[in-house]
């Protein structure tokens, strides 16, 4: 018997708050002063560019190769990470043009690079998180409202948007006092989940194979002494991804045996 049912569109539609950009850029020219400063102040010369960087790069790259390995070239891993040591130490003069490149002109290189990637991050989150999560102004996303929903939170009821259908309302599948285990684990698994989904544009295998997961995470949470029926994808009891007509959605539904 069905005990609750919640199913909630991902819109993907949202765009990150723009406040967020406005935040990273803000006070630019300080940062980047302080950015070259520091870094002189470490690396001031060519022997604190080989004691700083260099040498614990030799150091990180001397297990990377198996030691077997033999490149294309017939090269051992021997010769690859000696010849990787070897271009590390020559590097100084580079690296030195290069960072002051970036900062010279009122750093306008350093600026670039920065709002460059503000907006790979706010267009990343837009993608694959923020259709998960929500965010404040608009309120919270599935992934949180999910957690809510089968811990039963009523407040969570609220938050419901105006093309989500639900019926019975919250309710609680696990022991009292783990309620807030069982919101973390799932909201962290929809997040990772509904973003592999999103990126392979809604793919039934995709779907399918993270629906599995979710429910085995979930099932691990339930109190026995409810009766639900298990949670599996599909069954009586389940919280799945759906797609109808290109459309995501996150469908929960409790149903005790």
């Amino acid at each position: 018997m069905r005990q609750t049912y919640l199913k909630m569109a991902i819109d993907e539609t949202q765009t990150a708050d723009p406040e967020i950009g406005a935040f990273w850029n803000s006070g630019l020219d300080a940062k980047a002063g302080r950015m070259d400063e520091r870094m002189l102040d470490r690396i001031p010369t060519e022997e604190a560019f080989l004691d700083t960087i260099a040498q614990r790069a030799e150091q990180e790259y001397q297990s990377y190769p198996n030691p077997g390995y033999v490149s294309k070239k017939g090269l051992p891993a021997s010769a690859i990470t000696a010849k990787f040591a070897a271009n590390i130490k020559r590097a100084y003069e580079k690296f030195k043009a290069n960072w002051q490149a970036m900062f010279e002109n009122g750093a306008v290189k350093f600026k670039e690079r920065v709002a460059g990637a503000v907006q790979r991050y706010l267009k990343g989150i837009a993608q694959r998180t923020l259709p998960l999560t929500g965010f404040k102004k608009l309120g919270l996303g599935p992934a949180a409202v999910a957690g809510f929903w089968i811990t039963g939170e009523n407040k969570i009821i609220r938050e419901l948007r105006s093309g989500d259908t639900s019926e019975g309302g919250p309710y609680r599948i696990c022991p009292v006092g783990v309620e807030s285990d069982l919101r973390a684990a799932l909201g962290q698994r929809l997040i990772k989940a509904g973003g592999a989904v999103l990126r392979s544009s809604l793919d039934d295998s995709t779907i399918s194979a993270v629906n599995t997961e979710i429910n085995q995470l979930v099932q691990r949470y339930v109190d026995p002494a409810l009766g639900l029926e298990s949670f599996v994808t599909g069954g009586a009891s389940h919280v799945d991804f759906v797609k109808a007509n290109k459309q995501l959605y996150l469908e929960i539904q409790v149903s005790r045996v």
